[in-house]
C-alpha cells in the first residue's frame, strides 16, 4: 500500500494538484490540515483513491476532525495537524498520544519542516509544507506499507 501524505498547502492548491497527478500509484491520500479548501478544489482530479483529511489550525470552516486514527494495511495510523500537541515545541506530547493509540505510524504537520523519525516502535512523519515551507522547498511524503515493513520518504515538489 502506498500513502501520499501532504500538509500545509495554504492555498497553493495547484501544487497539491500537481503532486496528486504525479504520484499515480497512491492508494490513499492524507492531507494533514491547513488546506481543506485546497483538497476541495482538487477533488475532481482524484479518482479511485481514498482521501482522508484532518483540520488544521487555519481550517476555520472545515468539518474534518482534528485527529483521526485509521487502520490501513493492518497498521494503526494516527493523523493530526499537530497544533494541539504543540509540535513546534517538540514531539513529546505527540509521541505520548501515538503510544496511547497503539499507533504504528503517526502523521503530523504544522511545523512546515519535513522530517521522518522512528521512536518507541512508531514511525513518525511530517511531510513539511506544500504552501510555505521553512526550508524554501515545498515537500510532501510517501509512506509505503509492505510485507517487509514500513518506509517513510520525503519528496521535494518541483514545479512542472
Amino acid at each position: 500500500m502506498r500513502i501520499l501524505v501532504v500538509s500545509d498547502s495554504h492555498g497553493r492548491w495547484i501544487r497539491l494538484y500537481d503532486v496528486v497527478k504525479s504520484v499515480t500509484d497512491a492508494d490513499t491520500i492524507i492531507h494533514l490540515g491547513d488546506g481543506a479548501d485546497d483538497v476541495e478544489k482538487c477533488m475532481d482530479s482524484i479518482k479511485g483513491c481514498r482521501i482522508i483529511s484532518v483540520a488544521g489550525n487555519c481550517d476555520f470552516f472545515s468539518h474534518d476532525p482534528e485527529i483521526r486514527v485509521l487502520t490501513l494495511a493492518d497498521k494503526r495510523i494516527l493523523c493530526t495537524h499537530g497544533h494541539n500537541y504543540r509540535v513546534k515545541m517538540g514531539p513529546d506530547r505527540l509521541v505520548y498520544a501515538a503510544m496511547e493509540q497503539n499507533a504504528d505510524i503517526c502523521l503530523f504537520g504544522h511545523t512546515h519542516v519535513a522530517e521522518c523519525f522512528f521512536h518507541e516502535g512508531i514511525h513518525f512523519m511530517n511531510p513539511g509544507s506544500l504552501g510555505s515551507p521553512r526550508s524554501g522547498i515545498p515537500t510532501y511524503g510517501v509512506v509505503d506499507i509492505t510485507d517487509a515493513g514500513i518506509v517513510c520518504n520525503i519528496r521535494e515538489y518541483r514545479q512542472k
